[in-house]
């Protein structure tokens, strides 16, 4: 069997079907989206039709679509946009929870005054409870993911936006693990802010967008009037495409690939808990479809990674944005997870491009590797 790739919360394989579309179309569209001449408006079309879409599979409006070059950038827009506010009138505090990505803890940390952190419960997930406990008179705005990308847990988004919205404080949630994975409609969900990253649904890189509710928010990069002078910068009207046509297969097959990547999942779950001192991370709570975290006891997190990535099985350990993979992830940490157990973390997340033979294979390779590492460590 050939190389098995199990990383799709680090990122995705572009649809076939759209890598071609987006090849023929960039032979096609190369006019500056900006200029006055045909060309030009012809790839203006694009990203209208491209906004359209995205707001069809979001269930929003076209206005309220902005495309960035990722989720990095989406992430920091948001919490710079929010501390720029008039809404925030003069407040210079953020409350952002402990499992962050850390592109809005370093975001919250140069654009705020005061972090304060909403802690996450034992179970991976953070409870409005504790969100309104985090608030403070300062408070400007709040900041919670809707599904972690190391463990898969899904977030009371929706119960936590209605608590902000009866505060009078706005709401931003990093939705990149999310968007595509599982039902999203912005006309229930009220957030103020919502950020996507086009390679974790099966787009292309360096491609992204930012949901902002009313279509008005301080422009995080300047220069030019590009996106209502929202984000200045030729736009890339191929990427921004690109990343409509995969949100939208996504969306259409969503239903039925969730369902059988929740399956793959469970297969490998149950396979790998065979495993003496295995420990499932957030089992029993609503996870994204596809992420599996599990710690092994006595078994280091990266070495394991390590080795399997030579025997052909592309996994984690944390998660790829990470900087030092020697330490525990965030999350687990933030959930109290013992460090013996949190060192021996490993990521599994499956797409709908993998099959059930490629998930035994992995996980018997999983189970000789773990034996392994542990052989060695006597």
């Amino acid at each position: 069997m050939g190389r098995i790739y199990l990383d799709n919360a680090a990122s995705t394989r572009i649809y076939d079907e759209v890598a071609g579309e987006m090849f023929a179309l960039a032979k096609e569209y190369y006019g500056n989206p900006s200029s006055s001449h045909a060309e030009g408006a012809k790839s203006a079309e694009l990203i209208k039709k491209a906004r359209r879409i995205i707001a069809e599979c979001l269930n929003c409006d076209e206005g309220e679509v902005f495309f960035t070059s990722g989720g990095t950038e989406s992430d920091n827009w948001a919490l710079y946009a929010l501390s720029a506010s008039p809404c925030a009138q003069g407040k210079r505090e953020v409350a952002v929870s402990a499992i962050e990505h850390a592109a809005v803890l370093r975001a919250a940390e140069k654009y705020y005054d005061s972090v304060n952190t909403i802690k996450c419960s034992p179970d991976g997930r953070v409870a409005a409870a504790d969100v309104l406990r985090a608030l403070t008179p300062g408070t400007a705005a709040v900041s919670v993911m809707y599904a972690n990308n190391v463990t898969g847990a899904i977030q009371p988004v929706e119960e936590i936006s209605a608590l902000c919205r009866e505060k009078g404080i706005a709401f931003h949630t990093d939705a990149v693990q999310a968007v595509g994975h599982i039902p999203i409609d912005l006309s229930k969900t009220k957030v103020d802010m919502l950020s996507a990253s086009a390679h974790k649904f099966h787009g292309p890189k360096g491609a992204g967008l930012l949901y902002v509710r009313g279509g008005k928010a301080s422009p995080f990069i300047v220069g030019g009037t590009q996106q209502n002078g929202m984000r200045a910068g030729t736009q890339d009207c191929i990427a921004s495409f690109g990343t409509a046509l995969a949100l939208r297969k996504s969306v259409k097959e969503l239903s039925s690939a969730a369902s059988r990547v929740a399956e793959l999942r469970e297969f490998a779950e149950r396979g790998l808990m065979r495993i003496e001192g295995a420990h499932v991370i957030c089992a029993g709570v609503e996870r994204l479809p596809g992420i599996l975290q599990i710690c092994f006891e006595n078994a280091q997190g990266p070495s394991l990674a390590s080795l399997l990535d030579m025997a052909g099985i592309a996994v984690s350990s944390g998660n790829a944005c990470r900087g030092d993979h020697n330490e525990p992830s965030r999350a687990l940490t933030a959930m109290g997870v013992p460090p013996e157990i949190a060192k021996g973390e490993l990521r599994i997340s499956l797409s709908a491009f993998n099959t059930r033979e490629e998930v035994a294979y992995a996980v018997d390779l999983i189970t000789r590797a773990v034996a392994k590492i542990r052989q060695i460590a006597k």
